[in-house]
């Protein structure tokens, strides 16, 4: 029987050290940072390559097309910047990171699983959040608690504390511990 998406996650964070800062969820998705998808290449030995396939005489127009592989895995995809789907005055660098986070998620399987990288779309972005509470200790050692059965659900509710380094360090370990 195959991985639920949840144990799939869970292996992701293991093997390629992330933490809840290099993810985060949108709707119905995982969403990667950019930091995130450096470390899941890293973990996982993708290799890339870049080309400029079009750029408009403006620069505000760009198709980057890049090549990865992954030992003996090879895959290619693109990655587009337009003024419709980008809020940033560096198209080229847009879409190259955009190229980036499609083939290294590509080669590490995770689309299938509702993963994306950030920079695939604006709405992606992780929004700036309002005030985060304060984490008292009786909701503390409820997600030490719950860090054993639910890792993945602990760490994404870190996001909506303002917790102090030693909380933070923990409470990771501890997930990072059970996955």
């Amino acid at each position: 029987m195959g991985k639920t998406k949840s144990q799939v996650l869970n292996d992701l964070f293991k093997k390629c050290n992330l933490t809840s800062e290099d993810v985060h969820k949108h709707k119905f998705y995982t969403i990667i940072t950019r930091t995130g998808i450096e470390k899941v290449q890293a973990a996982y030995g993708i290799n890339v390559t870049f080309d400029i396939v079009n750029l408009s005489d403006d620069h505000k127009h760009c198709l980057i097309k890049a090549v990865g592989t992954m030992g003996e895995s090879r895959t290619e995809t693109y990655g587009e910047c337009a003024p419709g789907n980008n809020n940033n005055a560096y198209p080229v660098a847009m879409a190259e990171k955009r190229a980036l986070s499609r083939i290294v998620l590509k080669l590490a399987g995770l689309y299938s699983e509702g993963v994306f990288g950030e920079d695939e779309s604006e709405d992606f972005k992780s929004k700036p959040k309002s005030a985060k509470k304060s984490l008292d200790t009786k909701t503390y050692n409820a997600m030490m608690n719950a860090v054993k059965s639910d890792p993945q659900r602990v760490l994404d509710a870190l996001s909506k504390y303002d917790l102090t380094d030693e909380q933070h360090d923990s409470i990771t370990a501890a997930a990072q511990a059970a996955i």
